[in-house]
């Protein structure tokens, strides 16, 4: 894995103490996206929170200018697309929080292409959310590769998914059938499941964080990340170790706090949509993927943050 060197300015002081929330993002663009993202948190998330992002753009950002809320990993890498390295990057943001706070109820995962557009309270007490919203939008919608598939299926998810008829999981499964390591890390948890969900917006309690370092961070040098396994991996590691944890702890299983429309495009076309979303019966999830990255000129950034 490679480290990504930066010319950031960073506090002299860490993180430390507890919180209820740890809101966690990769951040790819310039300093714009992470001045916007912390003036878009501020003004929709309520109660105990700090934000960590894995920022691994050129262009150097002072940490010292951002809320003392908001923090940056000080230990980036080069990340990518379809590939462990992107996870990496989430994975920082995770390490950062459980490295330097004693203790916080869960973890937000939140991508840049995402915005919150109504107010968020501060869950208090540990929750799972990892389902889709896209059922709310298209009952009939075949989402086989976001539901349980048995440990057992290790190495033939593909299968399993094709004699269900289920065709839309080019992006996560094919890769994971190959990814013997992680096979052996859940296995190793005793893990009964694999469960594919969106990473954004996916929430959960303090113990997967610790887990999901620990054995994620074991796959940072290992051979098979620098031989690129093409696959989301940040789709299936994260909501596999807290559906499982959920399942063994009894817990239920809520929607996703990020909402995207899969099947009317996965980006959102215009402010129509966010309103509709604020009036309508969809009351779960706070906040929308995917916008522009354009945080300066694109209508909906705009609206949401003024």
């Amino acid at each position: 894995m490679n480290s990504f060197k930066n010319s950031n300015i960073y506090r002299e002081t860490l993180p430390s103490g507890t919180t209820d929330l740890v809101i966690v993002s990769l951040v790819h663009q310039s300093p714009d996206m992470i001045f916007y993202m912390a003036k878009n948190i501020e003004k929709y998330v309520k109660g105990s929170f700090i934000w960590i992002a894995h920022y691994n753009n050129k262009e150097p950002i002072d940490e010292n200018k951002l809320p003392p809320w908001a923090w940056l990993v000080r230990d980036t890498v080069m990340t990518e697309p379809y590939a462990r390295l992107k996870t990496f990057g989430v994975m920082k943001a995770v390490d950062f929080a459980v490295a330097n706070l004693s203790h916080f109820t869960n973890v937000m995962t939140l991508s840049s292409g995402s915005a919150f557009f109504r107010t968020f309270e501060v869950p208090k007490k540990p929750i799972v959310c990892l389902e889709s919203h896209e059922k709310k939008f298209n009952p009939n919608a075949k989402l086989t590769h976001t539901e349980e598939i048995g440990i057992e299926h290790a190495g033939s998810c593909c299968l399993y998914l094709q004699s269900h008829k289920d065709f839309t999981f080019k992006w996560q499964y094919p890769g994971c059938d190959c990814d013997l390591e992680f096979h052996t890390l859940i296995k190793n948890r005793h893990f009964r499941y694999f469960k594919g969900a969106q990473w954004s917006g996916q929430v959960w309690p303090y113990e997967v964080a610790v887990m999901l370092s620990a054995d994620i961070g074991s796959l940072y040098n290992s051979e098979s990340t620098s031989q690129r396994p093409y696959f989301s991996a940040e789709e299936i590691y994260l909501s596999t170790y807290a559906y499982n944890y959920a399942k063994e702890h009894n817990m239920e299983i809520c929607l996703t706090e990020v909402i995207i429309n899969w099947a009317h495009g996965y980006y959102v076309p215009n402010l129509d949509i966010i309103h509709y979303y604020r009036h309508s019966y969809i009351k779960s999830g706070h906040a929308v993927c995917k916008l522009s990255d354009d945080v300066h000129n694109d209508p909906i950034r705009k609206y949401l943050n003024k």
